[in-house]
């Protein structure tokens, strides 16, 4: 089948759905743990990346990004209000289609980030080839790094091997090239994005990690910034315990 991001996680529930995008890596599987908590009345749908599957050629730009989202939520919501969440870099393109769908006179009744940074200059991230990778391995091994010293490592296809032997599930060789593509046009897309400012509110999750309390949202968002510290890191926030108390929060709002 032709790529469609849209991918129902939990579709069933009479409440407003939730919308959620991917995080750097392209797949959506980090949020089944959210929508186990949030219960079977609230629908919840992940937006994955075009990429992943063998002849697909990830997209690019952040703005090209959302509307193709924008477009996959209308699809089941042609109309707001508009939930929308999203973890890590995914919380970019988030933040693109909530200004995307206010431009288009929709209301967003909840923006809410799992630790995204702004897209700013100050987190953009510059970084060679072996660098990248490092960070790319440790996504996948949920922050772990690869057992082996970066100056051991004899290039991209090397990397990518030590890592297949290293990753605690099966993997083909194709399929982790594959996502490490994506990987890579996820960050490009996030490092050439030049935000507009959001006229709307945000509910902002962040980890027990170093930094701004509002990871530099403040300066993008004239609306609140409410900010919710979780003694969590960036990897297991959206894991059991954690995940449950970001849900009732959720769910409160």
């Amino acid at each position: 089948q032709s790529w469609y991001p849209l991918i129902p996680i939990q579709p069933d529930g009479d409440r407003a759905p939730l919308f959620c995008v991917h995080p750097v890596g392209g797949s959506v599987f980090c949020y089944t743990a959210l929508s186990e908590s949030l219960g079977t009345a609230h629908p919840v749908y992940g937006l994955q990346a075009c990429g992943l599957e063998a002849g697909e050629q990830p997209l690019t730009r952040i703005e090209e990004l959302a509307a193709a989202y924008i477009e996959a939520i209308r699809t089941v919501r042609p109309q707001g209000p508009y939930r929308i969440a999203a973890w890590s870099l995914g919380g970019t393109i988030a933040f693109e289609m909530a200004n995307q769908l206010q431009a288009q006179g929709e209301q967003i009744e909840l923006l809410a980030l799992f630790d995204s940074l702004a897209p700013l200059p100050t987190y953009q991230l510059q970084a060679d080839e072996l660098t990248l990778l490092a960070t790319f391995a440790g996504d996948l091994m949920g922050g772990a790094e690869l057992k082996q010293p970066q100056e051991a490592i004899k290039g991209e296809d090397h990397a990518l091997q030590l890592l297949q032997q290293q990753l605690p599930f099966p993997i083909e060789l194709d399929s982790l090239k594959r996502l490490w593509e994506v990987f890579k046009a996820n960050i490009d897309a996030y490092t050439t994005y030049r935000p507009i400012t959001y006229g709307g509110d945000l509910l902002l999750f962040r980890s027990d990690a170093a930094g701004a309390p509002d990871h530099g949202w403040k300066q993008l968002i004239t609306g609140e910034v409410q900010v919710i510290q979780m003694q969590a890191n960036h990897y297991n926030m959206l894991q059991q315990p954690h995940v449950q108390s970001v849900a009732d929060a959720i769910a409160d709002r």
